[in-house]
């Protein structure tokens, strides 16, 4: 009877009521009509406006919505940062097959609900949000079920005559739990550096509650961080855009004042003018154009076309159409090794990546020009470089140069060394799209280091 009572008790405690359960088959259903109800044809935009409006009565219900595409990127989510955390590895990108759903009911209850749209596999995952202001409250249901647990022990024991170790038992959890609860009190504080104190004699299973717990602040504290570098970075483009578009502005108004009062006495002057007018318009549509690319790319929105490719003949052809874009400034000089080397790539794109390159070497780099690009196979990666003969850029910035509108300051004021500070990014971008990442060295000259992981289908296929 005492265990039947427990095992009711510790479902209503821990949210696996049959009410719980009955809610979530609603939330199932509620995303089900959503999807249901979607236009014939429509995109990511659709989709996200119907998920968010689906969110709303799932939230009067306590539940929050994520919803995934295919390769696990965020379409909508109105999940707070525990969320996430409790989430784990239900946000890793899973087979799609069909259109199916699946329950899972823990202490917080998750419904996973996956479809198909306009071509695409989506992943719409509701959970039961728990809220920081929740965990003293979930602590003390914790509290709660081990007491009914060292109950039980305790008539078990009684009856064999050992009450003294279910209550040394019983001191040991408590004291636990008033740790788990102090550090419960210290996140609702908004401190998340918390490291709780061990006792020489806890045991395996306590050491992993505590272990656990350290780590949940740690990562919602570097998601905090991660937060605010994101503030700051976006302030931080304001305020490049502004200084990159006045320039251009006060120019342009300077002419087409100078033309209202008169000053280009002949046709020969106005024509210069209006010359520096279009000139001017036409960086600023340049620098408009690289900004919504970037924003595309940053978001995750940008539509890449991959295909299995020869990397090695691709950058082969590659360099020498750079060549011919170079002309007479320089020389492009290319280092390949033997063999082919299969890579899932948009060439398009890729291509783009050594433009910039290439541009950025000619603005920095010296003249004449040796831009040089170097490939080699390490292991079950592709390493490519890009260098110039250039002086380089300071040692502490050569982290911040793939960085949005960042620039040094030299480049801000050096007429001969213009640019929009969203090259350099827009290759981190693509690159990292790719499956790869990028970093910058000085040797001799600017290098920017380049690695893909190489497509084995495309390999066992050769």
């Amino acid at each position: 009877m005492l265990y039947l009572l427990y095992q009711g008790e510790y479902l209503d405690r821990m949210g696996n009521r049959p009410a719980d359960k009955l809610a979530a088959h609603g939330v199932e259903r509620q995303l089900r009509e959503t999807v249901a109800d979607l236009p014939a044809k429509g995109g990511w935009i659709e989709l996200k406006d119907a998920m968010g409006q689906a969110a709303a009565p799932l939230e009067e219900g306590g539940y929050h919505l994520l919803v995934l595409d295919g390769a696990g990127r965020t379409v909508f989510s109105n999940c707070s940062e525990l969320d996430e955390h409790l989430l784990g590895e239900e946000t890793t990108p899973a087979l799609f097959v069909g259109e199916s759903s699946v329950y899972i009911f823990r202490s917080s209850n998750i419904v996973k609900y996956m479809f198909g749209y306009s071509g695409d596999d989506y992943h719409a995952i509701a959970i039961l949000s728990r809220d920081l202001g929740n965990i003293e409250e979930d602590l003390a249901n914790i509290t709660y079920i081990y007491r009914v647990r060292l109950l039980l022990a305790g008539v078990v024991v009684f009856l064999l005559a050992d009450f003294l170790l279910a209550y040394r038992l019983s001191r040991k959890i408590q004291n636990h739990l008033l740790v788990l609860q102090r550090g419960a009190l210290e996140v609702r504080k908004g401190n998340l550096d918390i490291n709780l104190p061990r006792q020489p004699d806890m045991d395996k299973e306590m050491t992993q509650v505590y272990e656990a717990f350290e780590d949940m602040c740690g990562r919602l504290r570097r998601s905090r961080e991660e937060r605010l570098q994101y503030e700051e970075s976006r302030r931080n483009m304001l305020a490049g855009i502004s200084h990159d578009l006045r320039t251009p502005l006060t120019v342009i108004g300077g002419y087409v004042q100078a033309l209202m009062d008169g000053v280009a006495s002949t046709r020969e002057q106005e024509m210069r003018y209006l010359e520096k007018i279009h000139h001017r318009t036409d960086s600023m549509v340049q620098l408009v154009e690289r900004l919504f690319l970037c924003s595309r790319l940053e978001m995750g929105e940008y539509p890449f076309n991959f295909v299995a490719t020869d990397f090695r003949g691709w950058l082969s052809r590659s360099a020498e159409k750079l060549q011919k874009e170079l002309g007479e400034e320089g020389e492009v000089r290319l280092s390949l090794p033997e063999g082919e080397s299969p890579l899932l790539m948009d060439g398009t794109e890729l291509f783009r990546v050594l433009q910039n390159l290439l541009g950025n070497a000619r603005k920095y780099g010296g003249k004449p020009l040796i831009f040089s690009l170097s490939l080699e196979r390490q292991g079950d990666r592709l390493h490519l470089t890009a260098g110039d003969n250039g002086p380089g850029v300071s040692e502490e910035n050569l982290e911040r140069i793939f960085k949005v509108l960042f620039r040094e300051e030299k480049a801000r004021t050096d007429s001969a060394a213009k640019g929009s500070g969203l090259g350099l990014a827009i290759v981190r971008w693509i690159v990292e799209a790719h499956g790869g990442r990028v970093w910058a060295e000085n040797q001799g000259g600017l290098m920017i280091h380049m690695e893909f992981p190489l497509d084995r289908m495309a390999e066992e296929g050769k």
